[in-house]
């Protein structure tokens, strides 16, 4: 059965609300006039003849324009673990005895490997596009507020499934890889001994089908390089995230460092005050002392 993580996406709305909720409070202040104002227009549109009273859905609720994309994405990774599951199936197929056979499948095969290998294109573009929609980082490299911070986490998240995604189609193809040079090294080794007319009639009719197999496994190659650009473009997402992480990590051992030095300031100050308290009390007894003497 497949499943679909919507953690990111509820605490995306969640943000967003508590945005909004503590938005609406200014506003009812500084604009109560134009707001009542529109009130009232929208309460003389439902008594008109034909008002549906429709609710007019405030823009500041509505989530960030990256929210779309990442449903997008997510939809886009379903179909690829489905795709990747298919093209499994029929290289185990293709691996049966049988060369006749396996060529019935090799269409197939070529036609799941490109459309896989454009849908991890597609998926690695749309997560790009999600970091063009945060905006740019403030002065000290962090995100200007919590909603770009959210999308940075977000988008660090989808590389690093689209990530897990890879390196699983890529061990499978070069699994299947490995077990077509096997297949067909065996095959050489069986060819090494004396032929009958027969026999050497079915190799001539294989030349065509090992032809085929030899074409199969350059396309394979080909996708697997492919496929290596895409995961070390995504890799470099992750450790950016890492990167601000430091960064965030450096920024925290800095006020740390700066707090431990004020409470060690305001210590020095409090011995100084009561160092002065007790010279300010020292006049004021020997006041009271002389006072004493001369009565």
């Amino acid at each position: 059965m497949t499943t679909r993580s919507r953690t990111l996406l509820f605490l995306q709305y969640r943000s967003s609300y508590t945005r909004s909720h503590l938005s609406r409070a200014p506003t009812l202040v500084g604009d109560s006039t134009e707001r009542a104002g529109l009130i009232q227009h929208a309460a003389d549109m439902d008594d008109r003849p034909g008002g549906d009273g429709s609710t007019v859905i405030e823009m500041s609720v509505l989530p960030p324009q990256w929210v779309d994309t990442m449903e997008n994405i997510d939809e886009d990774m379903d179909r690829l673990r489905q795709s990747i599951k298919r093209l499994d199936e029929l290289h185990q197929k293709q691996l049966l005895p049988g060369l006749d056979e396996g060529l019935r499948f090799e269409r197939d095969i070529e036609r799941l490997q490109a459309e896989i290998t454009s849908q991890f294109r597609q998926c690695q573009q749309r997560i790009k596009h999600i970091g063009g929609n945060v905006r740019s980082p403030g002065t000290h490299g962090l995100p200007s507020n919590e909603e770009d911070r959210l999308g940075r986490n977000v988008q660090v998240a989808l590389a690093t499934r689209l990530q897990e995604l890879s390196s699983m189609f890529r061990r499978k193809q070069s699994s299947f890889l490995q077990s077509s040079k096997g297949r067909r090294a065996r095959r050489d080794c069986y060819s090494r001994g004396a032929f009958t007319k027969e026999q050497l009639v079915l190799v001539e009719d294989t030349e065509a089908v090992v032809a085929q197999r030899d074409r199969e496994i350059r396309e394979i190659t080909r996708s697997i390089s492919e496929l290596a650009e895409i995961f070390q473009d995504l890799q470099t997402m992750v450790i950016d995230q890492g990167t601000l992480l430091d960064r965030i990590d450096y920024n925290i051992e800095q006020v740390n460092a700066s707090t431990r030095g004020a409470v060690e300031e305001l210590t020095k100050v409090g011995g100084m005050q009561r160092g002065m308290l007790s010279i300010a009390y020292r006049p004021s007894l020997l006041t009271v002392d002389a006072g004493r003497t001369s009565i």
